[in-house]
Order: structure tokens, then sequence, then C-alpha cells
């Protein structure tokens, strides 16, 4: 698997919120561990796929190449790099720029010839290709013997005296001057020295190298995926006039991330919106399985990775850690969700990719969690199903939301037609009461077991009848409000008249109201009270009837006969 065919994202910037402050809490102290692991990793690291150490042969037993040397300021451990090669498009080291001390070039030559060797090399420095306004690798005068310059030393330390080694400078390369008159230039800085000739003899069966201390400038705008280059731009063997050239390509980064230390920490789930990126609820993450349940690979140098072949678990900024989707998938896709798709939205996308920022970092105020963007594409919702159709039902009820995913990983709608129910078991010998089903579909259309998203939902299951509660309210006094706007709490619910009654679903009812032949006047009703019509399967039903007293008229010119009785002292009436 490439690089370039999967996604990959650097780490994430989002809102402080409460969630994420969390999970933040949660994870390895950024800052700690990159120190911790600066003593534990070499401070130069090879690119495993280009083998090992071994000076070029090609000049029928001359035997040269370029490489690089540090000493780990906090383990003191010495590293050198891979040698440079007659054709390199790969990285072959990355320099620990944190923790890389005595940091140091130089330029291997080996005679294992019985013959002397007259040899004239060019050596291109660093900043020979730099870049201006980045971070830059140069020659740090204060380790160059300010009299005498570069020199040659044989294995025991001792200098060279045959080679003659002049410098070109910056804005005029090709050019080469001794260093009696490269220092009388009035800007002279070894800084600005870009490429180095040396010209001398090599006697048999001996073995010489250059050195070139270096410094790293600008680190402020260091760029981690920026490559540079120590090489050997011409390598003439006068002797036999053969030439040939070499390349060493190097990356300044540092470790930042060590699978081991993050095995129990889950995978952040991120949802993609216009806005940004936005931190999934806490019931989403919960969900989420651990760095240590996903098949990984890291890739530190740029090419192939493999999930199969036990490589690097330690990240190097510039780096990518490449983790399967499947296994995030296989936790999710029965809640509703889905990870990312591939370019033909058939299958999921075999991985993805996190990264940290290549740029400067402030590892003191850092803060890196692992995350994934997952989608939110089957939502359910709690439903009502009627007893007697519970062979017979579709799922379009308990959906609220079903989306499709596209080639770029954007929502697109679903027909409900393509929901299918997955699990109705528990309604097999089901009767009225609480159940739980299973709903879901192909995503995409696609029959493979990783695209088929579930989500469970809540069904009530009733029989297939309604009651109607009928209330009488005595309207004491009538309330200054309009008909319309009259509650059961304007009266007096008159508990003993109460009507229920119940009914089949989908039959009509009619009801007689009490109160006219009761000395009772109907003042106002909900039109349910008299008539309408069951609903099957849902909860009963309560309608009002407003009553007044009735009154009776008495005419003016009615005769009234009074009859007065009146009780004497005598006991007489």
């Amino acid at each position: 698997m490439k690089l370039g065919e999967k996604s990959a994202s650097s780490v994430a910037s989002l809102n402080r919120t409460p969630l994420l402050e969390k999970m933040l809490k949660a994870v390895p102290n950024f800052a700690a561990q990159q120190q911790k692991l600066n003593g534990q990793e070499p401070v130069i690291k090879n690119n495993p796929a280009l083998g090992e150490y071994q000076l070029i042969d090609d000049l029928g037993g001359l035997m040269h190449g370029t490489y690089l040397q540090a000493t780990n300021s906090e383990s003191q451990d010495k590293d050198r790099s891979l040698v440079s090669r007659n054709s390199m498009s790969e990285t072959a080291s990355l320099v620990n720029y944190r923790a890389a001390a005595d940091f140091s070039g130089y330029g291997h030559l080996k005679n294992n010839t019985e013959t002397t060797k007259s040899v004239e090399v060019v050596y291109t420095l660093p900043t020979f290709e730099g870049k201006q306004g980045t971070a830059q690798i140069v020659l740090d005068g204060a380790r160059i013997n300010e009299f005498d310059g570069l020199e040659y030393k044989d294995e025991k330390g001792n200098v060279i005296p045959r080679f003659d080694i002049t410098y070109s400078y910056q804005g005029h390369e090709g050019e080469y001057s001794t260093i009696d008159t490269l220092k009388q230039r009035d800007d002279f800085s070894w800084e600005k020295v870009t490429a180095i000739m040396v010209f001398g003899s090599l006697l048999p069966n001996s073995s010489y190298r250059v050195e070139f201390p270096f410094k790293i400038t600008n680190l402020e705008n260091i760029n981690t995926q920026e490559q540079f280059n120590l090489n050997e731009y011409a390598f003439y063997d006068l002797t036999v006039n053969k030439h040939t050239t070499s390349q060493l390509n190097f990356r300044l980064s540092t470790p930042v991330f060590a699978h081991d230390a993050y095995q129990n920490i889950p995978f952040m789930a991120l949802s993609r919106t216009e806005d940004g990126d936005e931190v999934f609820s806490e019931d989403v993450q919960a969900m989420m399985p651990t760095l240590g349940e996903v098949p990984y690979a890291i890739s530190n140098f740029n090419d192939e990775v493999s999930f199969e072949i036990d490589e690097d678990n330690v990240m190097w900024q510039g780096g990518q850690y490449f983790f399967k989707l499947a296994a995030i998938q296989g936790a999710i896709q029965e809640k509703g969700f889905s990870v990312n798709v591939d370019k033909t939205g058939r299958k999921l996308m075999e991985a993805s990719a996190f990264m940290v920022q290549p740029t400067y970092l402030d590892f003191e105020s850092f803060d890196f969690i692992p995350y994934v963007v997952i989608h939110q594409l089957l939502i359910t919702k709690s439903f009502t199903l009627k007893a007697e159709a519970k062979d017979d039902w579709n799922s379009f009820g308990g959906i609220e939301k079903v989306c499709g995913l596209s080639a770029t990983n954007e929502e697109l709608p679903v027909s409900p037609e393509q929901i299918f129910i997955v699990d109705d078991s528990e309604l097999v010998d089901a009767t009225p009461g609480d159940y739980n089903v299973i709903i879901g579909y192909f995503l995409n259309g696609s029959e493979d077991n990783d695209m088929l998203i579930t989500s469970p939902a809540k069904v009530r299951m009733v029989e297939n009848k309604q009651t109607i509660n009928v209330y009488y309210v005595d309207l004491v006094n009538i309330p200054d409000k309009t008909k319309d706007d009259l509650q059961p709490s304007d009266g007096k619910i008159l508990e003993n008249q109460t009507q229920t009654f119940t009914g089949q679903g989908d039959e009509a009812y009619h009801n007689k109201l009490w109160g006219e032949e009761n000395g009772f006047e109907i003042y106002e009703y909900d039109q349910g009270a008299k008539l309408g019509t069951y609903v099957g399967g849902q909860p009963a039903k309560d309608y009002y009837v407003y009553l007044i007293h009735k009154i009776e008229k008495i005419d003016e010119d009615h005769q009234v006969t009074r009859t007065i009785t009146f009780n004497m002292p005598d006991g007489s009436k």
C-alpha cells in the first residue's frame, strides 16, 4: 500500500469543548512522551527498506560515499546514516533535530586496491539547494579549524596532507576558492559555503574521511517533509579516467508518537461538516475501539507500507500512521454509522491515516489525539405497531434519517424502500408491550457485510383498540373568555358522570351526551365527545363537555296562590 493512494489528515483544530478536554486528559502528555522518545529512539533513524551502511563500489576497488553522524544529547549514543547511492529516490535517513549534537556530514574514501588512486570529488552540501525562508543545514564555523578549514583524516584521526580542498560560495556556485581566498571576502561566513572540491591521492589499502560540521538554522520555519541532500556531485578516478555520482537524501524530524503508549486510547470520532470538524457526543465516543484493537502500519519514509510486516511502532514528525477502517467499521456499523468509502463507493476505504503537522511545533502546548472521521447515516426512532400487523409490517415508521455516501464521502439521499428488517425475532410470539427490532440497509447497494448499516429501534406493540373518555365540567360561573378557550379548570369536573367506552380501530362511534335531561344546559363540547372514529393502538383520548345550570323563565301574568298559616298563643291556627 502506498501513501498517495490513501487519505491522510493532519490533527484537527477543534473547539475546546468540555468533552474534548476530558478526552485529552486521558491521553499521554505529548511533550513528556516526545522527551522520552528522544532518548529511546536513535538520533538518526535509517530507512530499513534500503538495507545497511555500505560504501559504493563502482570504480574497481575505489569505494566512496557520503553519510551523516550525530550524538544523541539525551542518551549520548552515536548514530550514523546510510551511505549515499548512485541513484536514490527514497529518503534514506531522519535526523532528530531536537536531540542531535555534534551533527556532521562526511565524505568517505576507501582504496581497497594495491595501487595509489588519484581522485577529484565535488561534494554539494545541503545549502546547495537551500530554499530561502526555510530551515537550513549549514556549515558550523565554530567547529572548523579557522586556519586550515576542512581536512581529510585517516581512520586514526591523522590529517592527510595529500589533498587540496577548495570551496564554492553562495551566489558563486561553480567557482572554487582556497581557504585563504575565501576568508578575504567581506561577507565571509561558513554558512554560505555550498560545495567543496577535493583533489588528492589515496594510498593502497587506505581509508580517509573529510568531516562537514553542520548546524541547523531557522528552525522555526522547519518542514519535516522537506528533503535535504549531501551528494557527490562529481567523483573522478583520475587513475583510470572513470567518474560517477552519488546522492544521499535525508530529512529533519523528531519522534512524536509511540503506538505502545496509546494501546488503550480510543480513536476520537469526528463529524466533518461545512463549518469544520466536530467531536461526536460522548455516547458515540464510547463505542470507538482503541488503537490496540485496530491493525496499523507506520510510514516514516513516505514509501510503501504493509500491515502484514511488523515494522515501525514509533511515528516521527512528517511520517504517517495508517489504520485499517474495517476494524473500526465493525464497532460502529450496528449503531447506524460508517467510516469513509473508497472512490468506487462500493467498498470501504481500506485504510485511513493521521499525521502530526510537519511544521514547527510548540511541544509544551501541543495536544495530540488520534481520530477518525465517521458518518451517522441511519437514525431510527421508536414506533407503534398493531398486534394484528406484527407479521406484515415495514420499517418506514422507524426511520428518522437514512443516507448513502458519494465517492467523495458526501451524504446522499436514500429511498426508504432500500431499508429492510434485519431482525424482528422478538415479535414472533409477542403480546402487547415494548420490544426491540433491528432495521438496516446495504450502504450504496453494495451487498458486502462491511457495508451493512443497521440500527436498533424500539417497538410498542398494541391492540387495535382505543378508549374514549368524556368528562363533564360544571361551569358554575361562565368565565369571561371565548368558548374556544375553555379549559377543564374553568369549572368542576363531575366525576360520577364520566363516560368511558372502547372500540376497534377504524370503527365510528356516536355518543349521547349527558346533562340536558338532568337540569343542565350544554354550553360547549369537544366534537370527539359526541362522535368520531377509533384509532387503533393509540392512547386513550380525553374529550370535555362544558355544562351550565338550566334556568326556567316565569311569565309575568302567571298567577300564584299563596297560603299563610298563623300559630295562635292558645295553639289554634
